[in-house]
C-alpha cells in the first residue's frame, strides 16, 4: 500500500481549496478507502493550527482543528529519534524546521513527501516528492 507524509503546506492547499487541493484530496480518498495510508507528524499539526488561529481567531480554528482530526491521516507523535533527524537535516539546507520533521518521517517510514513547498527540494534525493501542483 502506498505510504505518504503530508506537509502542512498541502493540508492547507486542501484546507484552503487553493491549487493543488485536487490531489489532496484524491490521496485522502485513497486513505479513506484504505488503498493508501497518509501520515502527519504532531510538528505539523500545531504548524497548521498555529496558522488557522493568526489566520482565523481561537474559535474558528479550534472548529478546522476538529475537521483535521477527523480526516484519514494518522497522526504521528514526535519521538527523540525524529528530533535528532529532524535536527541533522535543519543542519543540511534552508528549510522550515517543522518541515525538517516531515523529511526525517519520510525517510523512516519509506514514504513519500506531498507538498507544493519548493524548499523540500533540497530533499529530492533524500525522499520522494509528489508535488501537489505539478501537472
Amino acid at each position: 500500500m502506498a505510504l505518504y507524509v503530508l506537509d502542512s503546506f498541502a493540508l492547507l492547499a486542501f484546507l484552503q481549496k487553493e491549487s493543488g487541493s485536487g490531489r489532496v484530496n484524491d490521496l485522502l480518498e485513497k486513505a479513506r478507502k484504505k488503498q493508501a495510508t497518509v501520515l502527519f507528524s504532531e510538528i505539523s499539526l500545531g504548524e497548521v493550527y498555529y496558522i488557522l488561529i493568526r489566520a482565523l481567531g481561537l474559535e474558528e480554528a479550534n472548529v478546522m482543528l476538529a475537521h483535521i482530526l477527523a480526516l484519514p491521516m494518522t497522526m504521528t507523535p514526535v519521538v527523540r529519534d525524529s528530533v535528532l533527524m529532524a535536527a541533522q537535516y535543519k543542519a543540511r539546507g534552508a528549510i522550515s524546521y517543522a518541515d525538517c520533521f516531515v523529511v526525517a518521517l519520510a525517510v523512516a517510514e519509506h514514504a513519500t513527501v506531498v507538498t507544493g513547498d519548493r524548499e523540500f527540494t533540497a530533499f529530492e534525493k533524500d525522499v520522494d516528492i509528489l508535488w501537489i501542483d505539478a501537472p
